[in-house]
């Protein structure tokens, strides 16, 4: 979910190709009876080469006498990575469990801050559960580490698949919703940085529709996510702000061939509370809206 990037169940976070002309993809398909299985997670194979494209956006508004205002730039976060990820090693469970990037471009688009530079390469792994990047002939600051991090993870050994959190065993028509795991997408927010309550969550995946995606076709699902009572929380996993709202929008596009990785990830996740601050001896109260928009897109090379 960096927006719920738990969705990734593919374990990696980015990705972009070439897309073929419009006239050689094949039509979407109209709502019928048809029935099609529902598979998130896409084991990975050593060796395979995925071209990425990860696009993120944090920003924290508050709401001034009706007006929104942004918290500065510590309440943003903007980055574009372009490149190719081969897979070097793949978990018994089809994760990646390292791999290596090379960077076509990695950038904040806001300002155009090069964060590294093109044809730069990581090598990534796990290592006791926390993403290594190591850049190759070089040495990566922690700025560098840290966008890394939130662009290219690997996931975390244990989470939870994307069909534990959304998936469903029997095969679905376009149009038929289902729910999600409550127990599992509760836990995904808060490695995400989100607390929320299995009673006061709720939400429903539907197969949308089926479009083209590259030379094949796609099953894209909806994913609507609301949880009450919510909360920001601290790196010692306890709230340090006001709980309020939380509301996310996933929409995953996945291949109908089960060989192919997931094509596309959109998802946007927006909690908003009200803050408690004192100011000249007033304790008073503002509403804070956090807002997290992440888009990748994944098309395998030949």
């Amino acid at each position: 979910m960096h927006t719920i990037q738990l969705i990734l169940t593919v374990a990696l976070s980015a990705c972009v190709g070439s897309k073929p002309e419009s006239a050689e993809q094949p039509p979407a398909q109209p709502m019928g009876a048809e029935k099609y299985a529902v598979k998130i997670h896409r084991p990975f194979t050593t060796g395979q080469v995925i071209a990425v494209d990860v696009e993120t956006h944090h920003t924290s508004k508050a709401a001034v006498e009706g007006k929104e205002h942004e918290l500065g730039s510590a309440g943003q976060i903007d980055f574009h990575l372009v490149g190719d990820v081969t897979i070097d090693k793949v978990a018994p469970d089809g994760r990646a469990a390292a791999a290596t990037l090379k960077v076509t471009t990695f950038m904040n688009p806001a300002d155009k801050t090069v964060i590294l530079p093109a044809d730069a390469v990581v090598h990534a792994k796990r290592v006791d559960g926390v993403l290594e990047p190591v850049l190759d002939g070089g040495t990566l600051t922690d700025h560098q580490k840290w966008f890394l991090q939130l662009a290219f993870p690997l996931e975390r050994p244990g989470s939870r698949l994307g069909d534990e959190l959304f998936g469903t065993p029997e095969p679905r028509a376009v149009g038929e919703t289902w729910p999600f795991n409550r127990t599992y997408v509760v836990e995904d927010l808060r490695e995400e940085g989100f607390g929320a309550s299995e009673t006061g969550i709720d939400g429903v995946v539907k197969l949308q529709e089926v479009v083209p995606c590259g030379k094949t076709r796609c099953l894209k699902l909806q994913i609507e996510v609301k949880a009450e009572n919510a909360a920001l929380l601290a790196v010692d996993g306890t709230s340090n702000v006001g709980a309020g709202e939380l509301l996310s929008t996933i929409v995953l596009e996945v291949p109908v061939d089960e060989t192919t990785p997931i094509h596309l990830e959109d998802a946007t996740t927006t909690l908003t509370y009200a803050a408690t601050y004192t100011e000249g001896g007033q304790t008073n109260q503002r509403m804070i809206a956090t807002s997290r928009h992440r888009r990748a897109t994944y098309v395998p090379k030949e």
